[in-house]
């Protein structure tokens, strides 16, 4: 999982005097640079077994301060606390061994109000003052209802992934919109429900959730990469509880047919085990590998289960429909630039089933679009409850 923790990684000078306070300027991308360009400076001192480090804004505004156990550039392990240009704190926690670990607390704008989150062993973490647990048959789930207003935007994530995604974006949207968000079966928070985890059973949980909580339709339901299988099959199970969809860089089911078809026959086994890395993975939780099972299982057609599912499903034509596609393609996965013109074309194709659909390619972005560009993904949301907030007038 991303940090959403806005820790700059700094490199510490290892010819600093021991005891004696030195300063040290970088750049806006943290190296090392003359003082006329810096964005920062550094100052690191001794103290006793241990060194103080205290970053300054080129206005000389406290940055961060930290202390750790070795002015190794590669070594994080200590308190640390960071700061925004205006003074306001925006972070504070501990690092153990280049980890942020235990409780971190993370300020809002006023430098005061404050959200708790904690760090787990597999370096994910969960949110100690938000949300709360709802009862699946005998587990418990957790959501997270914020904001008021109509529509209520449904936030879906990612294979393997918790709530907190969406939280940069949902946080803001809700100042509008009454927003839901929620860890699936087995992820984050929520215990696993010892079921096939397709995405039909995951658009069923969700239609669950939604009635418990007595949220009322229709929604507007955001999907990101798995979580796009998920709205899909949510609105042909539930066609009159949707109101708007938006794909954030969604995946699509055509993905590993569509790879074999442009390698060659060498490559084409490489393919093959690039895919089945991704199925019970080591110290992966439960619910993360049961989520994969569905994704990877091709049969000799070269169709998922998932990819059946989704066979038959047409988009509806009578709502807002809204892609997101990342523009920035791994370059380390070989054929990744061909892959990503077949991706683009794919999505193209869809308007022939919903003309009013509409495609918004992020150019700053990789896969994570909620992270690189929150802005982008905000006013889209934002256009179609705007949208259906007019014609409800």
């Amino acid at each position: 999982m991303k940090t959403i923790l806005l820790l700059i990684a700094f490199s510490i000078s290892t010819d600093l005097c021991v005891g004696q306070s030195d300063t040290i300027f970088y750049d806006k991308d943290g190296a090392i640079s003359k003082r006329n360009i810096a964005k920062y400076y550094r100052l690191s001192i001794k103290d006793g077994t241990h060194y103080i480090a205290k970053d300054y804004f080129i206005n000389n505004i406290l940055q961060m301060v930290a202390v750790y156990t070795s002015l190794d550039p590669d070594v994080k392990d200590g308190k640390c606390v960071e700061y925004n240009e205006k003074g306001k704190k925006l972070n504070s926690g501990y690092f153990n061994n280049n980890k942020p670990v235990g409780v971190w607390t993370l300020y809002g704008e006023n430098g005061q109000d404050s959200t708790l989150i904690e760090y787990q062993n597999d370096g994910s973490y969960i949110y100690l003052n938000e949300g709360h647990f709802v009862n699946i048959r005998g587990k418990k789930q957790f959501v997270i209802i914020e904001g008021k207003g109509k529509p209520t935007v449904v936030f879906v994530n990612g294979k393997g992934r918790t709530s907190s995604d969406f939280r940069g974006v949902y946080k803001r949207i809700e100042k509008n919109n009454q927003i839901f968000a929620y860890d699936r079966s087995g992820l984050g928070q929520s215990e696993f429900l010892n079921n096939e985890r397709r995405i039909d059973t995951m658009a069923f949980e969700l239609n669950e959730l939604l009635v418990k909580e007595k949220l009322a339709p229709p929604f507007i339901l955001v999907g990101h990469s798995l979580g796009a299988f998920v709205i899909r099959c949510f609105t042909h199970m539930y066609p009159k509880k949707v109101a708007g969809l938006v794909f954030v860089d969604g995946g699509y089911e055509q993905e590993f047919a569509d790879g074999l078809k442009i390698r060659t026959e060498a490559d084409k086994v490489k393919w093959r085990e690039y895919f089945k890395t991704f199925v019970d993975v080591p110290n992966r939780s439960q619910g993360h590998n049961a989520e994969s099972k569905y994704i990877y299982d091709f049969d000799s057609t070269n169709n998922s289960t998932h990819s059946k599912i989704l066979k038959n499903i047409k988009l509806p034509k009578d709502i807002p429909i809204t892609v997101f596609l990342a523009n920035i393609e791994d370059e380390s996965i070989p054929y990744s630039a061909e892959m990503k013109k077949i991706r683009f074309a794919y999505y193209e194709n869809w308007k022939k089933d919903a003309p009013q659909l509409k495609i918004i390619i992020a150019n700053k972005s990789d896969h994570d679009i909620q992270f690189f560009e929150p802005d982008l993904l905000i006013d889209g949301i934002n256009e179609q409850t705007n949208k259906i907030k007019t014609k409800s007038r």
